[in-house]
């Protein structure tokens, strides 16, 4: 009985780290994306890692190319239709928030 226990555990460990590796070889770190975006994955982003970089670390990438599009958004330009506003919870980057310049339709995604 135990050892069925930790087999099961194992093969759930094993499994879970070849789909993440699988994830890494195939460059899906972010399966969220929208196709035909590529916001993080053919940015300059994709060197921050959530959970791990720091505001330092964004400084690097952005310079001073941040400003506040309103009074509460402080973003960063990305590219010519995209910003990018970055939250942090102790000291580490939680979270990343993307404003388009223009609008985009629902039926163009």
């Amino acid at each position: 009985m135990k050892f069925t226990k930790i087999s099961i555990i194992l093969t759930f460990v094993l499994s879970f780290a070849l789909n993440g590796l699988a994830q890494i070889k195939n460059n899906l770190s972010y399966p969220n994306e929208l196709r035909g975006f590529g916001l993080m994955k053919n940015s300059k982003l994709k060197v921050l890692i959530p959970g791990v970089s720091t505001e330092e670390d964004e400084k690097k990438i952005f310079r001073e190319e941040c400003r506040n599009l309103q009074k509460r958004i402080a973003a960063c330009e990305l590219d010519k239709d995209w910003y990018v506003s970055f939250s942090y919870l102790d000291d580490a980057l939680y979270s990343m928030r993307f404003y388009p310049r223009k609008r985009i339709p629902f039926s163009k995604i």
